[in-house]
């Protein structure tokens, strides 16, 4: 809720700063990074969190293998990202030089790894503090970016600096609880084979949504201006800030859910269909008011120059 609501503040303050077009621009990078950025994941989440639910001895080896296997996967979503950024936009230094600060962010992403292992404890009040302060502060200094007039470009800064804090404070926080440094963990060459094996419906499915998502972003830039983006962007963003619950929800209750369906019988059933009714409520929840309200909103929030995002 926290990192919501100030998110929203500071992503309407940023938007309101840089004009449709030049936040069109940054929402355009975003876009493209985001066509790759399940590389970087390589639909690992679930099955690691299953693994060390189920065998927590090997915890040491299971995140190294992931790691490993998740620097791999944003070193070529990065390679990815920054080519068809060169390819698309020959001339363009501003939005390539954005693409490879923004993409490097997916780098340090990939520490986000220790944040599993406190899923899978159902400890995610620690990784939560850590990220929602660095949040916190980070927010500040967009904010202090606007009050400065600062470029473009220093925004983009912004996002890997987030990125490298976010995995120093998860590799110190690691290290304090577990006594174990991540610099010790091993890499499981059969392991990382086991995982790419089992992750790759997921990978599939991960890169099957980005794109849906963020293609139309990508299209309108070239079709369009980066004016008709930054609109089309205010909006998306007004919307998707709500996919935290979802997500937030999955994280918190899956290593209950797996427990349950290692237990058998009906409890599974149960707790499953629970969840989903959830869900559903708090959809309905969001989405009538949302419907009625989105234009007024819009002029509120951001100004006349987004009305369109209405």
């Amino acid at each position: 809720v926290i990192r919501m609501g100030l998110g929203m503040v500071v992503g309407v303050w940023v938007a309101r700063y840089l004009g449709p077009g030049l936040f069109g621009l940054f929402a355009y990078v975003q876009a493209v990074i985001a066509l790759f950025v399940g590389f970087s994941n390589a639909g690992l989440d679930y099955i690691v969190i299953d693994e060390l639910v189920g065998r927590p001895r090997r915890r040491s080896r299971v995140l190294g293998t992931t790691l490993a296997l998740r620097l791999v996967g944003a070193l070529l979503a990065l390679f990815s990202s920054l080519l068809v950024v060169f390819l698309a936009d020959p001339g363009h230094d501003l939005v390539q030089l954005m693409a490879a600060v923004m993409g490097s962010a997916m780098v340090f992403q990939a520490f986000d790894t220790i944040d599993l292992w406190f899923q899978s404890q159902v400890q995610s009040r620690v990784p939560v503090l850590v990220k929602n302060t660095i949040f916190l502060f980070m927010a500040l200094l967009k904010i202090s970016l606007t009050l400065a007039k600062a470029p473009l470009i220093a925004f983009a800064w912004a996002v890997l600096v987030e990125a490298i804090l976010v995995g120093l404070c998860l590799a110190m926080v690691y290290r304090y609880q577990l006594k174990e440094d991540p610099g010790t963990w091993q890499a499981d060459l059969l392991m990382a084979r086991h995982f790419l094996k089992a992750s790759l419906p997921l990978i599939i499915s991960g890169l099957t949504i980005t794109v849906f998502m963020r293609i139309d972003q990508i299209m309108l830039n070239h079709l369009s201006t980066s004016k008709a983006v930054g609109t089309f962007a205010a909006a998306t963003r007004f919307t998707e800030v709500w996919y935290f619950i979802p997500t937030a929800a999955v994280s918190s209750v899956l290593p209950s859910l797996v427990e349950a369906k290692e237990e058998g019988g009906e409890a599974f059933d149960r707790r499953f269909q629970a969840f989903c009714r959830l869900m559903v409520g708090l959809a309905m929840v969001i989405v009538l008011p949302m419907t009625f309200l989105a234009k007024p909103l819009m002029v509120a929030l951001y100004g006349d120059a987004f009305a369109d995002a209405g």
